[in-house]
């Protein structure tokens, strides 16, 4: 199990992962490098569970060495299949990983649904029903890049990542005044706290510490 305090999201505890095939840990029936050891290392906290129309017949030979369960879906309605799969488990366990239109259902349906957008795209549906949405995540690019400390949030906030261009990772840089970003930033940090004390007593002191700076 996982469990995570999300202020806002309110307590997750997740048993579950629930995960498309292809284009969402494969690309063209290829498992993405880095892929089956993440999951199988996620394996030791979650069920793992992978669902797929297997389109390029390559899924089982893939995942052979993955400490998962594989479903082959069949017939039509794949969306509402996933959908089902996904509440039979207990939906608010279940964290659950697509790409395509038919991953919508279970994205939404999902505790934590999150769409995952890599060399084959995601579609807008997935997008907007998804919690989550990321980029190079799964392939450990992101694992090492610099980052600084935001003197506000005190968020990491990388300095460079693949495939975004290194100015919109700085946004008060794109502000024509950045003395009037810094203002709205410290309002909305001020927002933020007010919002927060509200739950302040129910949560533990490592989730408190992990608020804004100012």
């Amino acid at each position: 199990m996982i469990e995570i305090e999300i202020p806002g999201f309110g307590q997750v505890r997740l048993e579950h992962l629930v995960s498309d095939f292809t284009g969402t840990l494969s690309v063209d029936g290829i498992l993405i490098p880095k892929v089956e050891a993440r999951l199988n290392k996620l394996s030791e906290v979650l069920k793992v569970y992978v669902l797929t129309a297997d389109t390029f017949g390559k899924a089982q030979d893939a995942l052979k060495n993955v400490n998962c369960e594989m479903h082959i879906l069949t017939g039509e309605n794949h969306d509402v299949q996933k959908e089902e799969f996904v509440n039979k488990l207990g939906a608010d366990k279940v964290v659950a990983m697509g790409n395509g239109k038919n991953d919508r259902k279970m994205l939404k349906a999902a505790r934590i649904g999150i769409a995952v957008t890599e060399g084959e795209g995601c579609a807008v549906d997935a997008i907007m029903a998804a919690d989550i949405h990321v980029r190079a995540a799964l392939d450990g690019r992101l694992a090492d890049i610099p980052s600084r400390e935001d003197p506000v949030f005190g968020l990491a906030v990388p300095t460079t990542a693949p495939d975004v261009p290194n100015g919109v990772l700085d946004p008060r840089s794109t502000w024509a005044d950045p003395a009037r970003y810094d203002a709205q930033a410290k309002r909305l940090a001020g927002m933020f706290r007010e919002n927060f004390a509200r739950v302040a007593d129910g949560v533990s002191d490592a989730v408190r510490r992990a608020g804004p700076r100012v």
